[in-house]
């Protein structure tokens, strides 16, 4: 469980959260919701560590630990994409990695250079990555930029089957329909 209190965030003199306070359970699915330079990644920052509030605190009723995925994909280039999932979790079988992959994208491209691959389809292998991670915390910020309705269908349903009890937070501009989660909707640093 994660607890934001009084979570107050600035850059440059413009407030983009003011004392955000909210609980994240473990188990649930959370959608942070608001037009692009509204705070969200600055939530999920905040919320993992990687960025400190200006004012109000974030506690953990258990040791985080945390799986992310990030706004840019960040992935290797050169290798492939099962090769990008290998590499950051060499305790999981290689074709538990292969077979999960292949839920979001292609049999033949989980083998090709990520170089070769559309934008559409790193997005899918990044947030493969980030699930697939073993933690109780999983953010995802934008995991369905560059997608289309199928493909964003495909993922929410594939973040439904592989998130298991995790605290799973995901900020995005876009919800699939029929998305069973609760929503925080962010509107220029009053929540």
């Amino acid at each position: 469980m994660i607890v934001l209190e009084n979570v107050t965030k600035s850059y440059n003199g413009k407030v983009v959260l003011k004392d955000f306070s909210y609980t994240f359970e473990k188990g649930k699915i959370y959608f942070v919701k608001g037009p692009s330079g509204i705070g969200k990644t600055t939530l999920l920052r905040i919320a993992s560590g990687l960025e400190k509030p200006d004012a109000g605190r974030v506690h953990f009723r258990e040791t985080p630990e945390f799986c992310m995925m990030f706004q840019e994909d960040r992935l290797l280039e050169n290798y492939s994409a099962a090769r990008n999932l290998e590499i950051v979790m060499p305790g999981i079988d290689p074709a538990v990695i292969r077979k999960n992959l292949e839920k979001l994208i292609p049999a033949e491209e989980t083998d090709k250079p990520v170089s070769e691959l559309s934008g559409g389809t790193k997005r899918r292998v990044a947030a493969m990555r980030a699930l697939l991670f073993p933690g109780n915390i999983l953010f995802m910020d934008e995991p369905f930029a560059g997608l289309d309705e199928e493909n964003r269908h495909n993922v929410q349903r594939v973040i439904e089957e592989l998130r298991g009890q995790r605290v799973c937070v995901i900020a995005s501009h876009l919800i699939p329909e029929g998305t069973e989660a609760e929503i925080i909707e962010l509107n220029g640093g009053v929540e």
